[in-house]
């Protein structure tokens, strides 16, 4: 399955949710676990502080960037690929920081020639899609007269981007999760959709003997130069029970909250932003209402300090509009979340230390 991103509309529309929600009267105990049980996968949460206290501090590492569903008709035809996947995955679930895995195991498969027939409600201005049995994929591609559509390495790097944005996303719903159950908040369910990226090398210049195992490397960091000609690469996805989106905030603000829904995703955007200090904010949330899994958000966006994190990323600017026109629905409020006076504060202190890193470098 295929999903083309074509980069002139996607550019436009970056800038380049009465249901109140319910909480317990009291916290609920809070057993000691037991010893057998397993608490590795549990993430690490620092304990917060009330609004106003004192200063938002987190450990969450700073953004640096990559160097390096239910159709109506779905296409005919079908090519066979030779492909191997790049997975992302958090090591550190303070800080943050994600490693990537890369296979040198190669698969095969069958994508879609031709894109699939939407109802014209379902057809995103940007977005083509493609089908197999079990996943969507998307691919950069762009249609504009005298645009050019980005070279492989930057396709690489730029939907790299957007796999580690999900794999984020997933980290800080587990986080979100266990403040809702210190607070004794229900929120409505969600998840982040699973991905990983394929890469299709040229068959005349692969290389003769690939090594055995997959490769680990720190995200953000160089893993060598490439013996192969890398021909294709696609973020792949499972395949949802339908392909209508809702939108719950925006690229440069966050939507108002209109149901238990959207009130929920409405304090989980403020939550990533205030649990990592204004070092990270999740924009654009978008998901699916999958039959199996619920509410599934696709295709984050993000904002950064450094403003590196991918396409759509406005860095300061992003998070500072974040800030102006959230509305904080009754979740945020329950879960005790950072103010915007305290939200400021953070991104002032992150400012200071940006202009000092730039008057040293002059010295």
């Amino acid at each position: 399955m295929e999903l083309h991103v074509f980069l002139d509309k996607y550019e436009q529309r970056t800038g380049t949710g009465e249901v109140a929600p319910t909480t317990r009267k009291s916290k609920r105990s809070r057993h000691p676990k037991d010893s057998d049980e397993d608490d590795e996968d549990e993430p690490v949460m620092k304990k917060r502080s009330t609004s106003g206290s004192g200063p938002l501090v987190s450990k969450f590492v700073r953004e640096g960037g990559v160097s390096g569903r239910g159709v109506t008709k779905a296409a005919d035809a079908t090519r066979a690929i030779q492909f191997r996947r790049v997975m992302a995955r958090i090591e550190d679930a303070e800080t943050g920081e994600v490693s990537i895995i890369k296979s040198y195991r190669n698969e095969e498969g069958a994508i879609s020639a031709s894109p699939i027939k939407l109802p014209k409600g379902d057809k995103g201005r940007s977005k083509e899609l493609y089908e197999s049995a079990t996943y969507v994929a998307k691919k950069l591609v762009c249609r504009a007269p005298g645009v050019p559509v980005p070279d492989i390495d930057e396709q690489y790097n730029l939907l790299l981007s957007d796999l580690v944005r999900l794999c984020k996303g997933q980290m800080f719903v587990k986080r979100f999760e266990v403040a809702a159950e210190e607070y004794a908040v229900e929120p409505s369910a969600f998840r982040f959709t699973e991905g990983f990226l394929i890469t299709v090398f040229s068959a005349e210049r692969s290389t003769a003997e690939a090594p055995a195992e997959s490769a680990l490397v720190p995200h953000g960091s160089s893993d060598g130069e490439e013996t192969e000609e890398l021909e294709e690469v696609y973020l792949v996805e499972p395949r949802r029970s339908t392909t209508r989106v809702e939108k719950y905030t925006g690229t440069m603000d966050n939507q108002q909250w209109l149901n238990l829904k959207s009130a929920t995703i409405n304090a989980f955007a403020h939550f990533v932003v205030a649990d990592s200090a204004c070092e990270y904010l999740l924009a654009d949330l978008q998901a699916l209402q999958d039959i199996r899994e619920g509410t599934v958000l696709i295709d984050p966006m993000s904002h950064t300090p450094l403003g590196n994190s991918g396409l759509g990323d406005h860095g300061l600017t992003g998070i500072r509009s974040f800030i102006r026109t959230h509305s904080c629905s009754p979740i945020c409020k329950d879960l005790q979340l950072a103010s915007s006076s305290d939200l400021r504060r953070a991104l002032d202190r992150i400012v200071n230390e940006l202009d000092q890193e730039e008057d040293q470098s002059f010295e």
